[in-house]
């Protein structure tokens, strides 16, 4: 190995080295603040929607982290990224409609009719696709 190429392998494992310190980092103070929220939120002040759009939000980080924690302990047994990509995906648009269906009944709700088409065109493709699979 000549010395620019130990350089800059080098240079690598520094830049990586520092932004692994620093995501470790931001985690620290997201789990932080996330305490006290949940102090917070145990008075039961708060917008229902408000609340379940953070739970979302919040079951997100916890699933993408666990991905990622799967992802680091099974990289040697040559499972696709991708395959675990596709099942959370599944999950995520379960849930979505899952939500959606009594949110689109709800008083005050007011969806333009395009946007409702192409939410319906895009369900019978995957219906279809689902169909193809199985």
């Amino acid at each position: 190995m000549d010395k620019f190429s130990y350089a800059a392998g080098s240079d690598l494992d520094s830049a990586n080295k520092a932004f692994q310190e620093q995501v470790s980092t931001q985690v620290r103070r997201a789990t932080a603040e996330l305490k006290k929220l949940e102090q917070i939120l145990s008075a039961g002040i708060v917008d229902r929607r408000v609340l379940t759009e953070f739970r979302d939000a919040v079951n997100r980080v916890r699933s993408t982290s666990w991905n990622v924690e799967c992802w680091l302990q099974s990289a040697q047994n040559g499972e696709p990224m991708s395959a675990m990509l596709l099942q959370e995906r599944v999950r995520l648009a379960t849930q979505l409609n899952t939500q959606l269906a009594p949110d689109l009944h709800a008083e005050g709700s007011n969806v333009d009719a395009a946007s409702l088409q192409k939410l319906r065109s895009s369900l019978e493709t995957l219906l279809q696709e689902l169909t193809n699979v199985f």
